[in-house]
This record gives structure tokens, sequence and C-alpha cells, in this order.
């Protein structure tokens, strides 16, 4: 979508809802490990790493998706400070 540098509004506005929504879910992540205090990667039974796995997915999602609601945020700003 950079290279392009025109995508149409429906299409800008889902990407954005979804870089807010993987936003909130690495929120909750982080808010379960800080309250469990890192328990919550492991239990009784042994590690689980598929959550350590989907852990570090969910921040690579974001920050990928950050770059594009960063844009997205300062294209809506420019056009409101004209």
């Amino acid at each position: 979508m950079q290279k392009a540098k025109l995508i149409e509004p429906m299409t800008g506005k889902y990407v954005f809802a979804l870089g807010v929504s993987r936003f909130l879910g690495l929120a909750n992540w982080v808010i379960q490990i800080y309250e469990t205090r890192g328990h919550f990667f492991f239990f009784d039974e042994g590690s689980y790493l598929w959550y350590l796995g989907a852990f570090i997915a969910e921040m690579v999602q974001s920050f990928i998706l950050a770059d594009f609601c960063y844009y997205y945020i300062k294209r809506y700003a420019d056009l409101f400070s004209l």
C-alpha cells in the first residue's frame, strides 16, 4: 500500500480498524502478563510455548499495522488542519 500512494477509502478504513484491533489485542496480552506476573505463559503442567509464539506474532502484527495507522491519522490531521 505504501508504493501505491492511493488507497480506496473503505480499504483504508478497514486496515485502520484492523490496526486498532491489533493494538487492543496487544494491550490485552500485556495486561494479562502484567496481572499474572509472567505466569500467564507458564502453568503447573509445564511451559506452553504457543502462548509465547502468539504473543510475539501479536507484537509483529501490531508494529506492522502501526506504520499504516500513523500515516492514516497523519493524513486526516493534515486534511483538517487546512
